[in-house]
């Protein structure tokens, strides 16, 4: 299965769309999968209901990065992501020009009450 993550998502979203319509069942349901098979990242389904939405957020869409070390630069994606991704020998630039803030709703999410074992093959499917 082709690893489809945020970042891969971001650069090629056309691609990514048309290999998930194309393998849908494939993707695994994280209602039905141990946590130990699931990977930082990767692309699951979830059967699930929308119990709240509170305010928007908002968060760096993108945001610059400084590795201390080697002195480079480089512009990272926010987006699908509860945190920015920096490391040890990193420094965030928060007042580079390539940051730039959206605002994204959130959706807490609960598994469907009552939903018994015999149900979940048809209902998932």
């Amino acid at each position: 299965m082709w690893d489809i993550t945020a970042v891969t998502f971001a650069s090629k979203s056309e691609e990514c769309l048309t290999y998930i319509k194309a393998n849908w069942d494939k993707i695994p349901l994280l209602n039905c999968v141990p946590d130990y098979k699931l990977s930082e990242g990767q692309l699951v389904r979830f059967c699930g209901m929308i119990q709240d939405m509170p305010n928007p957020v908002y968060y760096y869409s993108s945001y610059e990065v400084l590795n201390i070390k080697t002195g480079l630069k480089e512009i990272r994606s926010g987006k699908y992501r509860d945190s920015l991704q920096c490391d040890e020998n990193e420094s965030l630039i928060l007042d580079s020009g390539n940051c730039q803030n959206q605002e994204r709703q959130l959706y807490f999410c609960v598994s469907v009450p009552a939903l018994n074992e015999w149900a979940e093959p048809v209902s998932f499917t």
